[in-house]
């Protein structure tokens, strides 16, 4: 086959626009950043594998190479892809008039799926992607075509598949998970990467994701756009006018060391829920650089067990959150061991109801912060708003709450309370910021004066009206940050950084 790269070149978008679904608000919104480089120019494979199921030649009898470049055709099918390609190959799938089905019952929760079974390398992974300048479609045509065909998902990795890249496809209107990696093995899913994928309108019975990360250790979740996921648990939720519950944007049982960055998360109750930690004590999720907006909850980590071992170590940073209820959330009651580390930090929150809610947990370290907005424009919630707490421990009382460090956050437009070992018996609440600065309760975690470098001011965003958040060059929120290891300018929305993918759904 001649050897010749054709280069395409996508173009970047500086914002990014979707329509939020919102049953009270039905515009659509730019998020306006500082300008970026262009992207690196995207090399074609010339050796690569095709699936083009609308080609007159496409049989899965074929090669795999089109006959213009010396094979005999390309494949019909994603899944004659999947089991064809080894370690270090590419293979593009074509846009079709329609879309792609999947066809495979798996052992992954007995799921219909394209089924990944065969595994790359950290040096050659296999690469499985949508044509660039394309997206083809996977899943059915319609949300209720979906529904009524249950237990359908879009791709499932087999036990221990691993070095699997897979890009740039739009998985929709399917009853599970858009993408899972299958737990019941020792050792798990490894070095994983899904990105450039727009995941929506999923419905399934419970548990659903747009990509679920079971048992998956070092795995990368990137540049996506997830939306709209629901379950049939009840037929109501306050964010979108469907009948019907919504569930979590990217979910996971037990997964370890997974970076997750870059996404647009948005109609969901969890934005990121990691529903067990790691059994073995690895680190649990950084995320950073995401949008997340129209969700109850923006990372969540839980304990499904009474017993079970506690997430540690866990990263939340340079997000910008709109209209979340609890940006994040930790109640470990369950849990069977003490729970450390948590920072959160470099934060922009527009319109939340809280920052964190943790239980049972050391290392708590929350700063550089911008909290702008007190409630979610969806939330009917009555209850009073709570800038942070921390949960009572119950169980095993050697567990705790540990605040490490907590300063250097801008408020503004916020009920200024806070709670230490909420719904608990010796419950400490604190209705002013300034009573917040003068508290301290190292029986409670907290053994220090908090936030004695933090202020209530306005952050001078550029627009609000705009969802301009980038800061103003007299914005306090210039000057303000810890230092050190960590920015002088707080929140989120940075010159020269990039918050959210690099596309938006209008790219292609």
């Amino acid at each position: 086959m001649k050897k010749l790269f054709v280069v395409v070149t996508l173009l970047l978008f500086q914002s990014i626009i979707f329509n939020s679904c919102n049953s009270s608000d039905d515009s659509v919104s730019d998020i306006v950043q500082p300008d970026n480089p262009d992207p690196d120019p995207i090399l074609i494979d010339p050796d690569a594998f095709y699936v083009d199921q609308d080609h007159v030649d496409a049989n899965d009898t074929n090669d795999g190479h089109y006959k213009k470049d010396g094979g005999t055709g390309p494949w019909k099918t994603i899944q004659k892809m999947l089991n064809t390609l080894e370690g270090g190959e590419i293979g593009y799938v074509r846009a079709s008039a329609g879309t792609y089905i999947p066809t495979v019952v798996t052992n992954a929760f007995d799921a219909t799926a394209f089924f990944v079974t065969k595994s790359g390398t950290v040096e050659k992974p296999i690469t499985i992607s949508g044509y660039p300048g394309e997206r083809p479609k996977i899943g059915f045509s319609t949300f209720e075509e979906g529904k009524s065909n249950p237990n359908y998902s879009g791709f499932a990795a087999d036990f221990t598949t691993s070095y699997v890249v897979i890009k740039n496809f739009e998985i929709a209107n399917l009853s599970g998970s858009g993408i899972f990696t299958n737990p019941d093995h020792d050792p798990p899913n490894k070095g994983m990467v899904f990105e450039d994928l727009h995941i929506h309108d999923l419905i399934g019975i419970d548990n659903v994701g747009g990509i679920r990360l079971d048992g998956c250790d070092s795995c990368v979740i990137k540049n996506n756009i997830i939306h709209d996921i629901y379950d049939t648990h009840s037929n109501s939720n306050p964010i979108t006018n469907r009948p019907y519950a919504l569930h979590s944007g990217i979910h996971g049982y037990q997964p370890s060391n997974c970076i997750i960055e870059n996404n647009l998360i948005y109609n969901v109750d969890k934005a990121i829920f990691q529903k067990q930690a790691d059994e073995t004590h690895e680190k649990s999720h950084i995320v950073r650089n995401n949008i997340i907006r129209n969700a109850n909850k923006g990372l969540v980590m839980e304990i499904q067990g009474s017993g079970l071992p506690a997430p540690l170590n866990a990263e939340f940073y340079n997000n910008l959150i709109i209209d979340v209820e609890t940006t994040v959330s930790i109640p470990l009651q369950d849990v069977g061991e003490q729970g450390d580390g948590i920072l959160i930090y470099n934060n922009t929150l527009i319109n939340c109801g809280s920052i964190g809610y943790i239980q049972e947990m050391l290392g708590i370290e929350i700063f550089n912060n911008i909290i702008f907005g007190n409630k979610p424009k969806w939330s009917s919630n009555t209850n009073m708003p709570l800038v942070f707490s921390t949960g009572a421990t119950v169980g095993v009382t050697t567990f705790k709450n540990g605040i490490s460090y907590f300063d250097n956050n801008l408020y503004f437009n916020i009920a200024e309370n806070w709670v230490l070992e909420r719904d608990g018996p010796n419950t400490i609440d604190i209705n002013s910021f300034f009573d917040w600065q003068n508290t301290i309760a190292p029986e409670y975690g907290l053994a220090f004066n908090p936030d004695l470098n933090s202020k209530i001011a306005d952050p001078l965003f550029s627009s609000l009206s705009t969802e301009d958040f980038s800061l103003k060059t007299n914005s306090p929120a210039l000057i303000m940050g810890r230092g050190g290891n960590y920015e002088v300018i707080i929140g989120a929305i940075k010159n020269g950084s990039k918050i959210g993918p690099n596309w938006k759904l209008e790219a292609l």
